[in-house]
Formats: C-alpha cells, structure tokens, sequence
C-alpha cells in the first residue's frame, strides 16, 4: 500500500494538485513558464538514512511483492489481507517512505515531509507529470482530469514542484483537513481557491482509502512531533516495479 499516513500525505497532494489544475488556476497566471523552469522544490530540512526506510516498514509490517511487468496498469496495484496495527513515525521515517515506493507508476520524488511541534505537516517534493497519468488511471479515477489540465498550462511540464502545508486528523476513516499554504509550481495558490477545493479533496481522499482493501484508519492523529497512526493494513502489497 502507500503506507498508511504517508499515503494519506501524498494523497492529499496529489489531489490538490489535480483540482488546482483542472480548475485552470495554472493557465493563467502570468510568468508560470518561467516559475515551471525552477524545478526544484522547497527544502524543509529533512535528511533521512536507508535505515530510516527500514524502520518505517517495520512499523508498518506489510509485506511487498512483485507483479509481473506485463500487468496492466489498472491492475499495477493490489493489496490482500488485512491486521491490526498501531504505531508512530517520525519526519525522516515519513519522508523516506515517500522516496522509496517499487511501484512503477509511483509519480513522486524529492519529497520531505516535516511534522512540527505545533501538530501541522509539511510536505514538499516535485510531480512527474508523465507519470502521473498512470498513477492516477491506476487508481481508477479519470485520467481525462489531468489531460484537460496539463492542456491549460502554457506548455507541458515535465515535473512540478509542490508545497503544502496544514493540520489534519482521521477518525474511522472520516478526515478533517485545515491547508494553510499551498504552492504549486512554486506560486502560492490563493487561500479562497484553496477553501473551494478542499471539500473535493476530502471527498476524494475518503473514497481512495476506501479502494484500499484492508486499510481502515480508526486514528490519525499529530502530536509530539510524530504521526501516530491506529487501524488495519493490508498484509501484502503486490506492485509493477
């Protein structure tokens, strides 16, 4: 699966970022090709070791595997089983499971997620549009959203630098979301924009969790400088690597 509270995050910014674009804020703001030319995303700070990635699966406790590279991209993704688990992460476990997914159509990179003491999350990395098509079909949601997006902006970028921050908790699967500050593309997108989104974005997110065979989150809560997750995983996540 896309572990747990680290799914949840990069959920919640590619959704964001597909609505942003859909809703054509992207096509007009002025000078975005230029903006789109620094590729590089915001650095928060995070610095994660492989063991870092260890640790976080551990936590987890699913077990990945490998489909045969033939798969089709609707089935490129499956999750069997379910178990209880309770556990905690840390900025450096999250950001490297972020960084570290097998999955093929997996279309994130560089992403840093930081967990502040005041309970809000930051997370920021780049969007590689081409793959993007294939993650989002693989989902089974419409691709068609994305090509009608990329078609308003001034020409087809290759990645996408994003930035998102806010606080968020889960309950039973039901999310509250508060987004304080989102960029895409390194512009900030206006918060009354943002507000407008956001119940498409919980809509959204609810229902992908719910394509989760297995996965049920009775808690996400943010505290202590940590994510503190309560629920049920999938035992196996089978992927196209």
């Amino acid at each position: 699966m896309i572990k747990s509270v680290s799914k949840l995050i990069t959920g919640i910014i590619i959704f964001v970022v597909v609505i942003l674009l859909a809703g054509g804020y992207l096509g007009i703001v002025p000078g975005l090709s230029s903006v789109f030319g620094s590729d590089k995303p915001r650095d928060l700070g995070i610095v994660f070791a492989p063991g870092d990635t260890l640790a976080a699966q551990s936590k987890t406790g699913v077990k990945l595997m490998a489909l045969p590279k033939e798969t089709a991209i609707s089935e490129s993704i499956k999750f069997e089983g379910k178990k209880d688990v309770t556990f905690e992460m840390t900025s450096q476990e999250l950001s490297a499971l972020a960084n570290n997914r097998p999955w093929k159509y997996y279309p994130f990179s560089q992403v840093q997620i930081r967990v502040n003491a005041d309970s809000s999350v930051e997370a920021a990395g780049l969007v590689d549009i081409t793959t993007l098509y294939s993650y989002v079909q693989a989902l089974g949601y419409e691709e068609k959203l994305v090509q009608e997006a990329i078609q308003k902006l001034p020409y087809s970028p290759e990645s996408m630098p994003f930035y998102i921050a806010g606080k968020g908790f889960v309950v039973n699967n039901d999310i509250s979301l508060e987004v304080n500050k989102l960029e895409v593309g390194r512009i900030e997108v206006p918060k009354e924009f943002v507000s407008e989104a956001k119940v498409l974005v919980i809509d959204a997110l609810e229902t992908f969790m719910d394509k989760v065979s297995g996965f049920n989150a009775e808690s996400i809560q943010v505290s202590d400088g940590k994510v503190h997750f309560k629920g049920t995983v999938p035992e196996t996540e089978a992927t196209v690597n």
